[in-house]
């Protein structure tokens, strides 16, 4: 195999296409079950925190009147609205269909490279499955970053935030 640099360690080998291929699916697949935690965390965040809320009140009706039926609900509120808009913002839920559908993706990529089926039985296998690893990692970052809102657009919606506020 040619030498080639990376970006970490200058006399590595460079990797197969089937390396380049498992090391995807190991980090989709990492980040896909990290971003799927926190949006299970939200979710429950917000449930709990929203049905304890009444709760609170009622039992503030029989005792610590300003704990149960003041201090607590305004925390419980705080933090379903805290978890609310942090999904807002970091969108997890998006972020890990993103990454598992690459992860699947490209682990039926790899078990067609594996058993030389339909374009993989060709002489050329390797580079087709190295380019359409490389295409499947440029997708996930073009429809990653349609999550991320521009300067631009963060700019906007704050200034029109503040022009209907005035």
């Amino acid at each position: 195999m040619n030498e080639i640099p990376n970006h970490q360690d200058r006399g590595a080998r460079a990797l197969t296409a089937v390396e380049e291929c498992d090391k995807l699916i190991d980090g989709y697949g990492r980040h896909a079950n990290s971003q799927r935690r926190l949006a299970w965390l939200a979710r429950l965040a917000i449930v709990w925190s929203s049905a304890l809320i009444p709760v609170s009140i009622v039992v503030s009706t029989q005792t610590a009147d300003f704990f149960f039926g003041k201090l607590l609900p305004s925390l419980l509120g705080a933090l379903a609205a805290a978890a609310g808009g942090a999904t807002q913002v970091v969108r997890p839920h998006d972020r890990w269909r993103i990454f598992n559908r690459q992860r699947y993706l490209l682990e039926a990529e790899r078990m067609q490279y594996v058993h030389r089926l339909g374009v993989y039985a060709s002489d050329d296998a390797e580079r087709l499955l190295l380019e359409r690893v490389v295409d499947a990692h440029r997708a996930v970052t073009d429809e990653y970053q349609t999550l991320v809102p521009s300067r631009t657009a963060f700019a906007m919606e704050l200034e029109s935030h503040r022009d209907a506020s005035l």
